[in-house]
């Protein structure tokens, strides 16, 4: 008799049955990482500082005026941070990525509009705090794949 491994569930513990059948193989089951947050974590820890040049900035990006792109939305989350972004399509409705839904389960809990820049404190008659209705995300959206990452988040009033 020997232990076959199955159903490892995401927090990664294996759950194991015995066998009497006499397979001559075994079947593994595992939790996959995005390829990005694995890269962002050994950069994170500085594995690979040496080899890339990392800025915590976009690249060959330019500083933008007072309300050039009034459309562009900065997403807070519970944590108090700023960690995406998306762009009004209607009073109601914001477009991101449906990776900034939840990220490291940290809930998006409001739109932030109307700011180029979150360190000026002069930009407080443009500034439009709006709470989080919902978040749509794309129903074929897979956390472990690349595609359908997208999706609308409804705003609890117009912008």
């Amino acid at each position: 008799m020997w232990t076959q491994r199955v159903n490892v569930p995401m927090s990664g513990e294996l759950q194991q049955w015995p066998s009497t059948r006499k397979f001559r193989f075994r079947i593994f089951i595992r939790s996959f990482e995005r390829p990005t947050n694995r890269a962002c974590k050994k950069i994170e820890q500085g594995l690979d500082n040496k080899i890339y040049k990392i800025r915590p900035r976009i690249s060959g990006g330019i500083a933008t005026s007072y309300a050039e792109y009034p459309h562009m939305a900065g997403i807070m989350y519970a944590s108090n941070m700023l960690r995406c972004g998306g762009s009004l399509i209607d009073k109601r409705f914001v477009l991101t990525a449906a990776h900034c839904a939840n990220p490291e389960n940290d809930t998006a809990v409001q739109v932030v509009l109307g700011v180029n820049d979150f360190n000026d404190a002069t930009q407080t008659e443009t500034r439009q705090d709006i709470n989080i209705k919902k978040i749509h995300v794309h129903p074929n959206y897979d956390v472990f794949g690349l595609y359908n990452d997208i999706a609308v988040i409804e705003l609890d009033r117009d912008a």
